[in-house]
């Protein structure tokens, strides 16, 4: 009796042991769940010999695919966390409140930036800055508070909040140089009571009602009208999958609440993703947990608001922000990234940049895409050498790259970083930004500098590099950038008879895919020709390609190239699947169809060379064809300013 219970005890243990390997080819995976890459499998030998690795990488590779793993660990999560009430899966615990694990890094000040890392943030912020506003356009940093920020009282009692940490610091200094910002850590403390409370327990964000509060308190220190939805009438309910329950209990956890507002939002469209038709679908999309391709949005609100543009740097606590914003901006573009474009004019645009508290670093994380600043105030001589920078400068196309770094010791004072272009002619000042790029310099460092120096600057020759900072001078060794000094041109008045007569565009052969083909430089592309040799012709690009997954469409992951008023978009195979005129972005109306559309054009001139449209709603015709789609948006004055043309499949 004994030997067959031991027996059928062995058997059984062993079949619990094997259950996971042998259902694993039936079972799907938590990649989507965990939001995470799953490991590859490793090899056991590569090209250097053997693995020795490959025991550590074979377990991660098996953990990440062990069937049923999401509701293990919801078990294990579940017993932790609201039985023992401990910490779990990078999850701070603590009765019924969650918070991220890295939260207590700002709560205590363990993550603390140095002197000049917070100086670097503030003067890079400061330049983005006088870049927008001396455009003509608005600029606003938004700091989004951590939780526990807001709610330290709810964090574990172990944990001892800091009295100052990198909010508190880089706001100082913010305000000591005249940075618009907005203290929502104070605004939102004083309303963190309001109703049922502004930030969710069971996630890491704000709910929608902390929203509103920021989305007023966002658009007041912008200074500019808006509704306030002081009166909106709303539901509270558990609704909303939070993500740090979701991280808790991956196969099923708590439903948390949230605020649902009666609100009547004016009409509007996206204008990216393009070919969306149910815009409060998409729209509830890219509010919810999922964040599925919302990298770039842009939008269009029929009803032309006072505000016209908008363009808002922003991540995860940015999607609640969506409806207000759109709801108060004619045209609105949403931007998920460390890397704000500046390079067009921002005369009559608001900047918002939005980034949550725990990720204030990555501000100095790269240099946005903007101009460096030309100082012809600064003069150069006179100081004392400080050594040698480690310096890049090359030509990228769209404009010459200039990075590098100082010696460790530099002292970088007040943070202001000078690059000095020195031909033996003139010399030649502009202000980078300080910042590192650990990325392109391959490793850690500090006292950084990175500028993007505008091609029609003028510089030429053989030009001797200096980087002033600190008081100190640094010898950057030679840029070599060619040509002579640029020919002073005599202004000439002309009169209308003395222009030359415009080229005649030839005419539409009926078929609107060769109708909607484009000229640009003397270059004629379209619709699946091969990008690389259209990308060859074109010339020069504004700033470098970027890769991004479209929302609609089986195109997948798709790489664009940025000219001046367009891009180009080719798919994994070199086609090219979407074409983008946009006088939003570097604008330029040197690009047009060979029928002669352009930006700029009215909606009769895209009649009389396409017909009659598909969809046509105010503000925008569509055409479509084939699963190809050919859209125009147009100006409350009647004339084109973003023309598309996709292939959907």
């Amino acid at each position: 009796m004994k030997k067959g219970f031991k027996i059928a005890y062995s058997v059984l243990f062993f079949a619990i042991c094997a259950a996971p390997a042998a259902l694993m080819p039936f079972m799907g995976t938590s990649a989507e769940i965990e939001k995470k890459e799953l490991t590859e499998l490793p090899a056991f030998v590569d090209d250097n010999g053997i693995n020795v690795n490959f025991s550590t990488q074979f377990e991660s590779w098996f953990n990440d695919r062990l069937p049923m793993r999401p509701e293990l660990l919801s078990a294990a999560n579940l017993i932790k966390g609201e039985v023992l009430n401990t910490s779990a899966s990078n999850v701070i615990s603590s009765g019924g409140w969650l918070f991220y694990d890295d939260e207590k890094k700002d709560f205590m000040n363990m993550n603390a930036m140095t002197d000049s890392q917070i100086t670097a943030a503030a003067v890079t912020l400061s330049l983005l800055q006088e870049k927008v506003t001396g455009d003509g356009g608005r600029f606003t940093f938004v700091p989004a508070p951590n939780k526990s920020s807001v709610y330290p009282e709810h964090m574990p009692a172990c944990y001892k909040k800091a009295d100052e940490n990198n909010l508190t610091r880089l706001s100082a200094k913010l305000t000591e140089l005249g940075v618009n910002y907005m203290d929502l850590l104070k605004v939102l403390t004083e309303n963190k009571n309001t109703a049922n409370g502004i930030y969710h327990a069971r996630d890491s964000h704000w709910n929608n009602l902390g929203a509103m509060i920021g989305y007023n308190e966002i658009m007041n220190s912008l200074g500019r009208p808006h509704n306030t939805y002081e009166n909106a009438s709303y539901s509270y309910s558990q609704v909303w999958r939070a993500d740090l329950d979701k991280l808790l209990y991956p196969a099923g956890g708590f439903m948390d609440w949230q605020y649902e507002f009666d609100i009547t939002y004016s009409e509007f469209m996206f204008v990216k993703p393009t070919g969306v038709r149910d815009t409060a679908a998409q729209l509830a999309v890219f509010m919810s947990d999922k964040e599925e391709n919302d990298m770039n949005i842009s939008t269009r609100n029929v009803n032309k608001p006072a505000n016209k543009s908008l363009y808002m740097v922003r991540d995860s606590f940015g999607r609640a922000l969506l409806p207000f914003m759109i709801d108060n901006y004619t045209n609105a573009d949403f931007v998920r990234t460390n890397r704000p474009e500046l390079t067009g004019s921002f005369a009559g645009k608001d900047f918002v940049y939005e980034i949550v508290e725990r990720n204030l670093k990555n501000v100095i994380s790269t240099a946005p895409y903007m101009y460096a600043p030309e100082r012809p105030e600064f003069s150069a001589d006179g100081f004392a050498s400080g050594g040698s920078a480690v310096t890049v400068f090359s030509d990228e196309g769209y404009a010459y790259r200039l990075y590098g770094k100082l010696p460790g010791d530099a002292d970088t004072g007040d943070g202001r970083v000078y690059a000095v272009f020195d031909n033996g002619t003139e010399k030649r000042v502009f202000e980078a930004f300080p910042i590192y790029e650990k990325e392109l310099l391959g490793e850690d460092g500090s006292n950084g500098f990175s500028a993007f120096i505008d091609k029609k600057a003028g510089l030429y020759g053989s030009c001797a590099l200096t980087i002033v900072t600190g008081g100190r001078a640094y010898s950057a060794g030679t840029a070599e950038i060619g040509g002579s000094a640029p020919e002073k041109q005599e202004v000439t008045d002309t009169t209308e008879d003395d222009q030359p007569a415009e080229t005649q565009q030839p005419a539409a052969t009926g078929d609107m895919l060769s109708g909607m083909r484009f000229t640009y430089n003397g270059t004629e592309f379209g619709l699946y020709d091969d990008a690389e040799a259209v990308v060859g012709k074109l010339g020069e690009q504004v700033r470098p390609s970027e890769k991004f997954t479209p929302c609609v469409g089986n195109s997948g992951e798709m790489d664009q190239y940025f000219y001046k008023g367009f891009s180009i978009s080719a798919d994994a195979n070199g086609k090219i699947r979407q074409i983008t005129l946009n006088e939003w972005d570097a604008p330029d109306d040197g690009c047009a169809t060979v029928t002669g559309l352009k930006l700029g054009s009215s909606a009769d001139d895209v009649k009389a060379a396409l017909g009659e449209p598909s969809d046509e709603n105010e503000g925008q015709i569509e055409y479509k064809d084939a699963g190809r789609v050919y859209s125009f948006s147009f100006s409350e004055e009647g004339t084109a300013v973003y023309i598309y043309v996709g292939d959907l499949n």
